[in-house]
């Protein structure tokens, strides 16, 4: 047998065991997957075993050391942070007598982000893949797991993976879609008129409200201004979920090390800061993640959020905005319908089958659902939705 092609594959309990060059070398298609955002998520302690979130980073190797695959994955003991929802599963195991937790999680912690969860050089083939999912159920059968659970992975993920039996659930999200506009109000023109007139009715209050926007990227994004911003995020998580996933040493990491990809809106009444939000930067698209205001205020929320990231769009010329997970209200300001994907392996074979059944239903009622969102989109045109590639 050739050398070349003998591979191996290591459980690796943390990121600081693998090397940086390696992972960032293989298909990372936004700054969520890289070794930065990844590592930087556990130098914080965010994730640890103390939270909950215990890496077992699988990966593959060849013979000469070069890495082929990862997959990012941890052993779960609860289902917070992860976007996908499974409580239900959890609560019927229970019934059963039997234990949900722990279990397997192949993704980016905190993140509702779409993106190749198995990540591969550009060398690997499909045997490649298939061996790093069959070393996932390996995984789940030596560590004693009830399942394993990849979320938020592409379509071509997702069809390879039901053919290695996992299970396919679906799900929606909302994106903003750049069709070549040169300004702002070129994007409100391809709205409903009753659209385009709450949007700027919107904007209008924030302006009336002297309200000045300040846009603080890369290395000008000091201590002081993420001290500002994470007293607004903290406040916020505590009001809404009553807990910060992500700390403060969290947000000075990535900035550290990856200030190219960060971006912070400020929002000042005179010489107050009362509101901001956290953008990250991808190649073509710019992911909306993390807000917070002194007091609810949806109209600066949209600002923030929404306007600002559409005004920094156009003028960058990226295609997309990624707005994270939730959020019927984005559809009114111009955010489309996508599918989500994620890819789900009961070690149970009885309780796989039951989950199967059960995700065909459900796919058909988010179906039902998804149609409904694309007949009221805002645009006065019909616009082309679908998955994210």
């Amino acid at each position: 047998m050739d050398r070349d092609i003998i591979n191996t594959i290591t459980i690796e309990e943390s990121t600081s065991n693998i090397e940086r060059n390696g992972w960032n070398a293989l298909n990372i298609k936004n700054p969520f997957m890289s070794y930065e955002f990844i590592s930087s998520l556990e130098i914080s302690g965010c994730v640890s075993q103390d939270t909950g979130w215990n890496a077992q980073h699988i990966v593959m190797k060849n013979n000469k050391n070069k890495i082929l695959g990862i997959i990012p994955s941890y052993i779960k003991q609860h289902s917070y942070g992860e976007y996908v929802f499974d409580q239900s599963w959890a609560e019927f195991y229970d019934k059963l007598g039997l234990n949900y937790y722990p279990k397997l999680q192949s993704c980016i912690p905190f993140t509702p982000v779409t993106s190749s969860k198995i990540l591969l050089s550009n060398e690997a083939n499909e045997l490649n893949f298939n061996s790093l999912i069959t070393s996932i159920k390996n995984v789940i059968n030596d560590k004693g797991l009830s399942s394993a659970h990849i979320t938020f992975c592409t379509k071509n993920e997702i069809d390879i993976l039901q053919r290695n039996n996992f299970l396919q659930r679906t799900s929606q999200q909302f994106r903003w879609e750049n069709n070549n506009y040169q300004t702002f109000d070129n994007f409100l023109d391809k709205l409903t008129s009753r659209k385009r007139k709450m949007i700027r009715k919107e904007r209008n209050h924030v302006a009336n409200n002297n309200i000045k926007i300040e846009i603080i990227s890369g290395k000008d994004i000091t201590e002081e201004y993420l001290d500002i911003f994470y007293h607004f995020y903290k406040d916020t998580c505590a009001k809404k979920w009553g807990h910060a996933y992500l700390n403060r040493d969290f947000f000075s990491l990535i900035v550290e090390k990856m200030a190219s990809k960060i971006m912070l809106v400020l929002a000042c009444h005179g010489l107050r800061y009362v509101a901001s939000s956290l953008h990250v930067i991808g190649e073509d698209r710019l992911y909306g993640r993390y807000w917070g205001g002194e007091k609810h205020d949806s109209f600066l929320h949209f600002e923030l959020c929404f306007y600002q990231a559409i005004e920094y769009a156009i003028k960058n010329g990226l295609k997309y905005i990624e707005a994270g997970a939730g959020g019927y209200h984005k559809l009114s300001r111009g955010y489309v319908p996508i599918l989500t994907y994620s890819a789900h392996y009961m070690n149970n074979a009885e309780i796989h089958s039951i989950i199967k059944d059960y995700l065909i239903k459900e796919r058909e009622l988010n179906d039902i659902n998804f149609k409904e969102l694309e007949n009221n989109l805002p645009y006065k045109r019909k616009n082309i939705t679908g998955s994210i590639e």
